[in-house]
């Protein structure tokens, strides 16, 4: 569960979002509509804790919050794999290439090309197939429910990883 209790976000004299509050519960999709610049991915960022704001987000002990955002941005000269090592780096995770290999058959991602050459759906599919591993494998447990949830299972076919992640894109529909 999430729930968000009086949310504000202001750019400088611009209040962006103005004391929202809503509890979102597990196993339930949520979307949110709005014109363009209404605050929708600020809303997103905020639940993620990327945009600093005024109120409070709770989220059950047992979750955590992964953000995809709706444009995906890799170096020019990084492969797949590299973006994917950094990353997990970054987060202090230690993930193995054959567990990077095993989870990347359900994505089916060429983890060796440059990733910024890959097509708008790759590039997506690699920034969920990061987020998975950064979040949710190396917990081997559910995390975060939000919006939409993606499926994956190890080859041994025993472990199952769910990972939910918030969508900007998912909300405009």
């Amino acid at each position: 569960m999430i729930e968000v209790r009086n949310l504000t976000k202001k750019y400088r004299e611009l209040t962006v979002i103005d004391n929202f509050s809503h509890t979102f519960h597990e196993g339930k999709v949520y979307g949110v509509m709005g014109e363009n610049g209404a605050g929708k991915s600020t809303l997103f960022r905020c639940i993620a804790g990327i945009e600093l704001y005024d109120g409070t987000v709770i989220v059950s002990e047992d979750r955590q919050i992964g953000y995809m955002g709706d444009t995906p941005f890799y170096y020019s000269y990084v492969t797949g794999m590299e973006h994917i090592e950094f990353c997990l780096r970054a987060k202090g995770k230690d993930v193995g290439r054959d567990e990077i290999e095993r989870l990347n058959d359900k994505f089916a991602l060429p983890l060796g090309r440059y990733a910024s050459r890959y097509s708008m759906g790759m590039k997506k599919r690699l920034m969920l197939l990061t987020i998975m591993l950064q979040e949710a494998f190396q917990r081997h447990r559910p995390c975060g429910d939000y919006h939409s949830q993606a499926m994956a299972k190890g080859d041994e076919g025993q472990r199952e990883m769910r990972h939910s992640f918030l969508t900007h894109r998912f909300c405009n529909i």
